[in-house]
Parts: C-alpha cells; structure tokens; sequence
C-alpha cells in the first residue's frame, strides 16, 4: 500500500508543470484565494473585474492575465497607472499579438507599457468591451517605456 501510495504521489507531482492556472468569477474571490495577497493580480485591477484567469510561471516568474471590466471603467484603471506609456503602430499590434486570446481584436484597442528598472508589463485594453490582457514581463517593449522611476 505504502508503494502504491508513493507511486501515486509522484505521478500527481510529475504531472505538475510550473505553470499555475487560476480562474476567478470576480475580483473579490481572486482575494479571497489569496491571489492579490500573491501579486498574481496586481493592485491596478479594480474590484470591478470579473471572469479574472491567472497564468503564472513559477519558474520564470512570467505571468498573463485576463480579465472584464465595465468599459467605462477601463480608462479609470489606465489614469491610474504610472508609470505608463501607450504604444502604436507597429509596437500596438506587437502588443496585441503578444498578449493574444483574441483582445485587442476589436475596433477600438489601445496597448501601453508600464516599467520601472527592474520591471516590465504590456496592458492591451479593448475599449468597447472592456476586455483586459496584461503579460509580465515585456522586455521587447522597453525601448517604449518611461523613464524609470
């Protein structure tokens, strides 16, 4: 039994990559799961966000996040971030193809970076929807950053 037992374990943890996935119905349960406390949702995503999903490699310490705000809350969010810097052109579409999932496909997107020296982040924002993608780190985007806190 006890070789069964262990047999089991390892399978169970073989199985696990370092890749954490969460999925959160509201802000509030995102906190209640420990996931803010973690920084696995920043503290500029609203308590208006909804259908929140967390891809976080542990390894790496890169994350992709997802989520839905009313859209008239979206530019609220975006005044509230500093450092902060919008992209376009070839930088806004490199954004959206980075952070994929379909956001940012609509008419009306917008994508910024936010860094400091010793981070970086792409936030694309769907406008009409108010569909949210952020990725961490975005290294390939520094070049469009603000100057470092």
């Amino acid at each position: 039994m006890r070789q069964l037992t262990l047999l089991a374990s390892a399978l169970l943890l073989s199985a696990c990559g370092d890749v954490v996935d969460e999925r959160y119905g509201t802000w509030l349960e995102a906190k209640q799961a420990g996931a803010v406390k973690r920084g696995w949702v920043p503290p500029f995503v609203p308590a208006t966000a909804r259908n929140l999903r967390s891809r976080h490699d542990v390894d790496t310490n890169s994350q992709r996040l997802t989520f839905r705000l009313p859209p008239r809350a979206v530019q609220p969010m975006i005044d509230d971030i500093a450092p902060l810097s919008r992209v376009n052109g070839e930088m806004l579409q490199r954004a959206i193809n980075e952070v994929g999932g379909g956001i940012g496909a609509g008419t009306k997107n917008a994508a910024y970076m936010m860094c400091t020296d010793k981070f970086s982040a792409v936030i694309v924002v769907e406008l009409d929807t108010g569909d949210v993608a952020y990725q961490s780190p975005a290294e390939w985007g520094r070049a469009n950053c603000p100057r470092p806190l």
